[in-house]
């Protein structure tokens, strides 16, 4: 087990459109790290392709020990590290896991954006099963949106409303 492996998730804001490069840097190292992608259809005037995006531009997961974040911090491309009151503020290990099942699912999600408000649920059958957020409306199509309160960013991915239920909070 590397020492990398220890320790919660971070969440790394990096310089624009490097993303990627921070992303291979921190596997050269040997970090555990996590560039959620998504594809997007891009037009040019003589074609059409789709191109590998970053889900949440700007920002790139790291899990790894405190006593090594100044190893990621001497790292190219890296700004900062999401912290409140100076110090590194961890992201929750269920919200990472949610985000890997999303990406790793076979439907389409895109970025949305960051809600305050708005019904919780969790998905109790699917390919989902077991991820909470809040059901939204999108263009006549139910959408659950989890939310990463740290960075302040949103993913949506449609879901069929037979697939969810209210939250009700562990007391």
């Amino acid at each position: 087990m590397l020492f990398s492996d220890m320790g919660p998730w971070y969440a790394l804001q990096v310089v624009p459109k490097h993303e990627k490069s921070v992303d291979n840097i921190l596997e050269y190292r040997g970090y555990n790290h996590f560039l959620p992608t998504y594809r997007s259809r891009r037009r040019w005037s003589d074609r059409v392709m789709f191109v590998e995006q970053p889900l949440f531009p700007g920002y790139v997961f790291c899990k790894s020990q405190r006593n090594l974040m100044e190893v990621i911090r001497s790292s190219p491309g890296i700004i900062r590290i999401v912290a409140f009151g100076g110090k590194p503020l961890p992201v929750p290990d269920k919200e990472i896991e949610a985000l890997q099942q999303i990406v790793c699912g076979k439907r389409e999600y895109s970025a949305f954006p960051y809600l305050n408000v708005g019904q919780k649920v969790q998905v109790i059958s699917g390919p989902l099963m077991g991820i909470s957020g809040t059901i939204m409306q999108f263009k006549n199509r139910n959408r659950l949106v989890i939310s990463l309160d740290v960075i302040m960013k949103s993913v949506s991915v449609e879901i069929d409303q037979s697939e969810v239920a209210l939250y009700h909070a562990a007391a």
